[in-house]
């Protein structure tokens, strides 16, 4: 019947609908993991930058004195 057809149609959408939102979920989670990698990778860049010029502000005290 119609009634039988517009409730399939409408349980279709929503899977749909769902399915778009898993998606949106899981690209939100990635672009998100993304952004922290990146953050943590600049992060440990700086601290990389830092340790090395107090390494060679330790030498150059150590090779002065």
């Amino acid at each position: 019947s119609a009634f039988d057809s517009w409730a399939l149609s409408v349980s279709a959408s929503d899977s749909w609908a769902l399915l778009g939102f898993g998606f949106w979920i899981l690209g939100f989670i990635f672009r998100f993991l993304g952004f922290v990698r990146f953050w943590v990778l600049v992060y440990g860049l700086l601290m990389d930058l830092r340790f090395q010029i107090i390494d060679f502000e330790w030498i150059s005290i150590s090779i002065s004195s």
